[in-house]
C-alpha cells in the first residue's frame, strides 16, 4: 500500500510536469506491483495504460507488452499470453537494442518452453543468448537449455549442459539463480534414479530456498 501510495505521488508529479516517459514508466512500475498482489485485470489495465502513454518508443512498449504477456500467461490464457510476448519482440527488434531484445527473446522462449513448443524455445533462447552482453547470465541460460533438452529427452545435450552447470555452480553469487540450479540438478538426478545425488542437491536446494 506505501508503494502504491508513493507510486501514485510520483505519477501526479510526472503529470504536472508534463513528463510522458517518466508516466510511462510510473504506470508500468504500478501494473508490475498489481501483478505481485495477484491483481491480474488491474495489472493487464495499468500495463496497457503504460503502452499508451509511451506509444513512440519501442523499448517501453517491449517492457510493457511483457508484462502483459505474463500476466496472461499466469491466469492461462496462453493465446493472449503469446500474443503479447510476440509484440515484445517485434518492438525489441525495432528499438534495436540487444539488451532489450536480448530480454524479449528469453522471455518468449521461456513461454514456450513451458507450452513444450521446444523448437521455438531453443530458437527463442539461442538469440537471447546471442544478444546478451552480462558474462553473469551465462549460467542462466545453460539452465535453460539444459530444462529443454531434458523435457525433450535429450539425454546427451542435457547432460552436457548439466555438467556446465555443475562446473559453474560455486562460481556463481545469484543465491537465486544457484537454488533453481540445484533444483534442476536433483530433477535430473532422479530421471536417472541417482538417488543419493538427488537427495545432495533437493537437501542443498531446501536449505538455501528457506535461507531465501
Amino acid at each position: 500500500e506505501l508503494a502504491m501510495t508513493t507510486y501514485r505521488q510520483a505519477l501526479d508529479a510526472a503529470q504536472n510536469e508534463g513528463d510522458t516517459a517518466l508516466i510511462g514508466l510510473v504506470q508500468q512500475y504500478m501494473g508490475m506491483l498489481l501483478m505481485e498482489q495477484y491483481s491480474f485485470d488491474e495489472a493487464i489495465e495499468m500495463l496497457h495504460q503504460s503502452a499508451a502513454t509511451t506509444k513512440d518508443d519501442p523499448v517501453m512498449l517491449s517492457y510493457s507488452n511483457s508484462g502483459i504477456g505474463r500476466a496472461y500467461f499466469i491466469i492461462d490464457s496462453i493465446d493472449k499470453s503469446l500474443h503479447h510476448f510476440q509484440k515484445a519482440v517485434e518492438y525489441a527488434e525495432q528499438s534495436a537494442d540487444s539488451n532489450v531484445m536480448s530480454v524479449a527473446y528469453q522471455n518468449i522462449g521461456a513461454i514456450y518452453n513451458a507450452i513444450g513448443n521446444y523448437d521455438e524455445a531453443l530458437n527463442y533462447i539461442r538469440l537471447s543468448l546471442k544478444y546478451n552482453n552480462e558474462e553473469k547470465e551465462i549460467p542462466r541460460y545453460h539452465l535453460n537449455l539444459a530444462y529443454i533438452f531434458l523435457d525433450m529427452k535429450i539425454n546427451d545435450s542435457s547432460s552436457y549442459y548439466e555438467n556446465i552447470l555443475k562446473q559453474e555452480l560455486d562460481s556463481i553469487d545469484d543465491k537465486t539463480l544457484k537454488v533453481a540450479i540445484n533444483y534442476f540438478l536433483y530433477n535430473k538426478a532422479m530421471t536417472e534414479n541417482n538417488i543419493d545425488s538427488a537427495f545432495h542437491y533437493y537437501r542443498t536446494f531446501a536449505e538455501m530456498d528457506m535461507e531465501l
